[in-house]
């Protein structure tokens, strides 16, 4: 795959560990990105939303991360229940990180780069995943009427094809390592929506 791209849902309602708990951090994550599979193989470039507490501090942020290093930006300047654009795509060998905005385009007009430094690794592939700090059982990325979304009806998550196309992509889950995480992937996975089934918010 040489790119993906695709508008995530920034949320701050739901519960998430306190600041009491884990050092005064605790974080959920809701990325796209491009990993390598390959077993023992751990290059990855992905950029999503972060709401974490940090210190005392709750706030949603932007990340970004690729194989070595890894941002974070726009904290506590995102908006509630509004799609934010991100993109990642192939060009002169490296792989380009970038976060588009609200306009709902990826035009570069519109899109900052975040990072550049990753070389293209082999064998890659798209995925797109919600996460929870490891030791943080709470509920987290919003309840069955109101879920965490990736991708919306009038914006597929899309793959980069070698023809430099992005048709929207057929998506295999890998399911939920937490019984009350639920994924849920509709148009073959065009968009996807997580919840968890203890939240009311």
């Amino acid at each position: 795959m040489d790119g993906v791209r695709a508008p995530i849902e920034n949320r701050t309602d739901g519960a998430l560990c306190d600041s009491s708990q884990f050092g005064g951090n605790s974080d959920d994550v809701t990325w796209i990105g491009i990993v390598c599979p390959n077993v023992g193989c751990t290059n990855i470039v992905q950029i999503g939303i972060r709401r974490l507490w940090d210190g005392s501090t709750r706030r949603e942020c932007i990340f970004w991360e690729n194989s070595t290093t890894q941002g974070v930006f726009n904290c506590n300047n995102l908006s509630d229940d509004t799609d934010y654009y991100f993109k990642i795509h192939v060009f002169n060998g490296k792989y380009v990180i970038s976060s588009c905005g609200t306009s709902g385009s990826y035009d570069p007009s519109v899109c900052a780069v975040k990072d550049d430094t990753q070389g293209v690794f082999g064998n890659p592939a798209g995925q797109i995943e919600a996460e929870v700090h490891w030791s943080c059982d709470l509920h987290i990325f919003g309840n069955s009427t109101d879920k965490q979304n990736v991708g919306i009806p009038t914006s597929f998550i899309q793959g980069l094809n070698d023809s430099g196309n992005w048709p929207a992509r057929t998506w295999n889950s890998q399911g939920s390592q937490c019984s009350h995480y639920i994924q849920s992937e509709h148009n073959q996975g065009e968009t996807i929506q997580f919840y968890d089934t203890r939240n009311t918010q």
